[in-house]
């Protein structure tokens, strides 16, 4: 951003010297791994939480959903287990189709297959998955707009 003129000048400057807006703070940098081996455009926009730990190619590509479960070695059968798992806990309902057909579900169900793979098994992400539908149950019901409204008093 080049300088920002003002009419007020502080005591001691000279005049016509100019105040520069500070620049806003940089983004958090993908690892060095990420940033620099020419990663797919989704590689780079799936850095983060859901992929810490997990092994995931670069040339990662979501537009084609069987090609990412496979880039993840999360087989056919595997990734339906895994959504039979979340309708299981979940329900059959809306948050479980949102979930499953989102573009990173890849992602999601790899991470998912770690868990299920892990010391804890099944019973473990089953138990996870048993705190997600906690949290839905708690979250406030009905349009986002009526969320902060107030009761009607009598």
């Amino acid at each position: 951003m080049g300088p920002v003129w003002c009419n007020a000048v502080p005591a001691g400057t000279e005049i016509g010297a100019a105040r520069t807006a500070p620049a806003p703070a940089a983004p958090a940098a993908a690892p060095a791994g990420v940033a620099a081996s020419g990663a797919s455009g989704d590689g780079r926009l799936m850095w983060g939480p859901l992929t810490e730990g997990l092994t995931v190619p670069h040339d990662l590509d979501f537009s084609d959903r069987a090609k990412a479960l496979n880039q993840l070695d999360v087989r056919p059968a595997e990734n339906n287990r895994l959504v039979t798992l979340l309708q299981d806990a979940l329900g059959p309902g809306k948050e479980t189709s949102l979930l499953v057909s989102a573009r990173r579900w890849p992602l999601l169900a790899l991470r998912m297959k770690t868990l299920m793979d892990g010391p804890d098994g099944e019973p473990g992400l089953r138990l996870r998955l048993g705190g997600l539908k906690d949290t839905l149950r708690a979250r406030p019901r009905g349009s986002p707009s009526a969320w902060s409204a107030r009761p009607s008093t009598p």
